[in-house]
């Protein structure tokens, strides 16, 4: 189990983040282009701008509402190029895309722990936006 480290709040939820987390999401600062096939993984943030349904998405352990609407979505993914998995999250237009970058599972969730879009600065723990959120904490 990790020690957790220093306090994150959101708008909405707060959260505790590892010291660990934030030093390796602070050095994570390369994008790659959407077809970039340089980099054996990749995480990637997708910025919806409103509440949208996802397919093919993970959900918080516990939590018994799916498949409810969020608006931002980190993934990783070893297919190359990484557009090609960024399309099946209903994102079919690049416009969704707010960064792409080298990155291990690891580096995924500790982005959605501790980092903020980069194309609006919300908070990118989509979990907390289920409507059952609250009552799993």
């Amino acid at each position: 189990m990790r020690r957790l480290g220093r306090r994150l709040s959101y708008s909405t939820v707060s959260i505790r983040v590892s010291e660990e987390d934030t030093e390796r999401v602070s050095s994570q600062s390369e994008s790659c282009r959407p077809d970039c096939t340089e980099h054996p993984e990749h995480i990637y943030i997708l910025c919806y701008g409103r509440p949208t349904i996802v397919r093919d998405r993970d959900h918080l352990i516990g939590d018994p509402t799916h498949d409810y609407p969020i608006t931002h979505y980190v993934g990783w993914t070893r297919q190359l190029p990484p557009i090609k998995r960024v399309r099946q999250h209903a994102a079919g237009s690049a416009h969704f895309v707010a960064q792409i970058r080298p990155g291990t599972t690891e580096d995924e969730d500790a982005a959605k722990r501790g980092e903020c879009c980069p194309a609006c600065g919300g908070s990118l723990w989509y979990y907390a936006e289920s409507p059952t959120y609250a009552s799993i904490q």
